[in-house]
């Protein structure tokens, strides 16, 4: 029993030690290669469509209505780019970066996405 309740505590500390999850920045986006950029923009639009779809709020319809058929590359090159224009908004998180980056690319975007 005492070597479960100190397996416990040990688990629990290891628990807390583990530094929370932070979204990547658009400097460490851009230090990826360009097949890792379209996983990484794929990820993030698959979780901003699921909480989107949580929500029901649909704030990000516009996104998926212009947006919804691209390619992971497509997304990859639209987010690329606007960094590249955009260089004084490398330490913004890359979600943020997103939205604006494909904002910029669709005309049914609300202005607070461009």
């Amino acid at each position: 029993m005492r070597n479960l309740s100190l397996g416990c505590f040990g688990f629990l500390v290891l628990l807390l030690g583990i530094a929370p999850a932070t979204a990547m920045s658009g400097r460490d986006y851009l230090q990826l290669d360009s097949s890792n950029r379209a996983l990484h923009v794929m990820g993030m639009v698959e979780a901003m469509k699921y909480a989107d779809d949580l929500s029901g709020r649909e704030s990000l319809k516009w996104l998926f209505d212009c947006a919804g058929t691209w390619t992971g590359v497509q997304f990859e090159v639209a987010l690329s780019e606007y960094l590249e224009v955009n260089r004084y908004k490398l330490s913004y998180r890359t979600p943020s970066l997103l939205v604006s980056a494909v904002g910029n690319k669709c005309s049914n975007a609300p202005m607070w996405a461009r």
